[in-house]
Protein backbone atom coordinates (compact mmCIF):
# COMPACT_ATOMS: atom_id res chain seq x y z
CA UNK A 1 0.00 0.00 0.00
CA UNK A 2 1.59 3.01 -0.99
CA UNK A 3 2.05 5.68 1.34
CA UNK A 4 -0.06 9.08 1.70
CA UNK A 5 2.15 11.92 0.48
CA UNK A 6 2.12 15.50 1.05
CA UNK A 7 0.81 16.26 -2.38
CA UNK A 8 -2.00 13.77 -1.72
CA UNK A 9 -5.36 14.28 -1.57
CA UNK A 10 -8.26 12.94 0.76
CA UNK A 11 -11.38 11.68 -1.31
CA UNK A 12 -15.28 10.99 -0.22
CA UNK A 13 -17.37 8.80 -2.01
CA UNK A 14 -21.14 9.77 -2.48
CA UNK A 15 -23.04 6.42 -4.31
CA UNK A 16 -26.37 6.54 -5.05
CA UNK A 17 -25.99 4.81 -7.99
CA UNK A 18 -28.67 1.62 -7.48
CA UNK A 19 -27.51 -2.08 -8.53
CA UNK A 20 -29.09 -1.69 -12.27
CA UNK A 21 -26.98 0.98 -12.90
CA UNK A 22 -23.77 -1.29 -13.29
CA UNK A 23 -21.35 1.88 -15.70
CA UNK A 24 -22.06 4.14 -12.64
CA UNK A 25 -20.80 1.66 -9.73
CA UNK A 26 -18.11 0.33 -12.22
CA UNK A 27 -16.81 4.20 -12.57
CA UNK A 28 -17.07 4.72 -8.71
CA UNK A 29 -14.36 1.70 -7.96
CA UNK A 30 -12.34 2.63 -10.90
CA UNK A 31 -12.50 5.98 -10.23
CA UNK A 32 -11.51 4.41 -5.88
CA UNK A 33 -8.77 2.23 -6.52
CA UNK A 34 -6.99 4.78 -9.37
CA UNK A 35 -6.76 6.95 -6.43
CA UNK A 36 -5.63 4.60 -3.64
CA UNK A 37 -3.02 3.07 -5.93
CA UNK A 38 -1.79 7.08 -6.81
CA UNK A 39 -0.99 7.13 -3.14
CA UNK A 40 -4.53 9.60 -2.37
CA UNK A 41 -6.56 8.34 0.32
CA UNK A 42 -10.53 7.98 1.00
CA UNK A 43 -12.12 9.13 4.39
CA UNK A 44 -15.12 7.53 3.62
CA UNK A 45 -17.46 5.69 0.85
CA UNK A 46 -20.94 6.50 1.88
CA UNK A 47 -23.90 4.52 0.32
CA UNK A 48 -27.14 6.40 -0.21
CA UNK A 49 -30.67 5.62 -2.15
CA UNK A 50 -31.01 2.34 -4.05
CA UNK A 51 -27.36 2.20 -3.79
CA UNK A 52 -27.58 0.58 -0.51
CA UNK A 53 -28.05 -2.74 -1.96
CA UNK A 54 -24.26 -2.75 -3.07
CA UNK A 55 -23.58 -3.56 0.07
CA UNK A 56 -26.09 -6.10 0.64
CA UNK A 57 -25.06 -9.51 1.17
CA UNK A 58 -24.95 -12.04 -1.87
CA UNK A 59 -27.39 -12.66 -3.90
CA UNK A 60 -27.80 -16.05 -6.06
CA UNK A 61 -30.71 -14.56 -8.10
CA UNK A 62 -28.28 -11.31 -9.01
CA UNK A 63 -24.63 -12.69 -10.17
CA UNK A 64 -24.32 -9.05 -12.08
CA UNK A 65 -25.27 -7.02 -8.41
CA UNK A 66 -22.75 -9.60 -6.70
CA UNK A 67 -20.07 -8.89 -9.00
CA UNK A 68 -20.21 -4.77 -7.95
CA UNK A 69 -20.35 -5.55 -4.88
CA UNK A 70 -17.75 -8.17 -4.76
CA UNK A 71 -15.63 -5.93 -6.34
CA UNK A 72 -15.83 -3.38 -3.40
CA UNK A 73 -15.71 -5.38 -0.75
CA UNK A 74 -11.90 -6.22 -1.50
CA UNK A 75 -11.34 -2.91 -2.19
CA UNK A 76 -12.70 -1.82 1.31
CA UNK A 77 -10.99 -5.08 2.87
CA UNK A 78 -7.87 -4.24 1.43
CA UNK A 79 -7.35 -0.71 2.06
CA UNK A 80 -9.14 -0.44 5.27
CA UNK A 81 -11.63 1.90 3.90
CA UNK A 82 -14.52 3.20 5.84
CA UNK A 83 -18.15 2.23 4.48
CA UNK A 84 -21.23 3.36 5.43
CA UNK A 85 -24.66 2.53 4.49
CA UNK A 86 -27.26 5.60 5.43
CA UNK A 87 -29.46 4.34 8.05
CA UNK A 88 -32.41 5.56 6.81
CA UNK A 89 -32.03 4.14 2.85
CA UNK A 90 -31.51 0.89 4.54
CA UNK A 91 -34.37 1.19 6.78
CA UNK A 92 -36.53 1.73 3.73
CA UNK A 93 -35.52 -1.22 1.35
CA UNK A 94 -35.67 -3.64 4.85
CA UNK A 95 -31.78 -3.69 5.27
CA UNK A 96 -30.25 -4.05 8.57
CA UNK A 97 -26.87 -4.50 9.41
CA UNK A 98 -27.12 -8.17 9.67
CA UNK A 99 -27.83 -7.96 5.63
CA UNK A 100 -24.88 -5.94 5.16
CA UNK A 101 -21.11 -7.71 3.94
CA UNK A 102 -18.38 -7.19 5.72
CA UNK A 103 -16.91 -3.81 5.71
CA UNK A 104 -20.25 -2.04 5.50
CA UNK A 105 -21.83 -0.54 8.58
CA UNK A 106 -24.93 1.73 8.95
CA UNK A 107 -24.77 5.48 9.61
CA UNK A 108 -26.35 8.57 9.53
CA UNK A 109 -26.01 11.48 7.46
CA UNK A 110 -23.78 13.32 10.20
CA UNK A 111 -21.25 10.43 9.41
CA UNK A 112 -21.46 11.81 5.40
CA UNK A 113 -21.09 15.65 6.51
CA UNK A 114 -18.08 14.67 8.68
CA UNK A 115 -16.16 13.42 5.77
CA UNK A 116 -17.05 15.78 3.68
CA UNK A 117 -15.59 18.59 6.23
CA UNK A 118 -12.13 16.39 6.18
CA UNK A 119 -12.10 15.98 2.71
CA UNK A 120 -10.21 17.78 0.16
CA UNK A 121 -12.62 16.41 -3.06
CA UNK A 122 -16.08 15.26 -2.74
CA UNK A 123 -17.30 12.75 -5.12
CA UNK A 124 -20.92 11.79 -6.47
CA UNK A 125 -21.80 8.60 -8.59
CA UNK A 126 -25.05 8.78 -9.30
CA UNK A 127 -25.96 6.84 -12.76
CA UNK A 128 -28.90 8.14 -15.35
CA UNK A 129 -31.89 9.54 -14.19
Amino acid sequence: MPARTDTALKAAFHITAGPTERQALHSAWCFASALLQAGHSINRIFLQGDAVFLAAKPDPASPTRNENANQWEQLIAAWSLPATVCIGSAEQRALGDAHLRHGWSTGGLGDWVMACTEADRILQFTGER
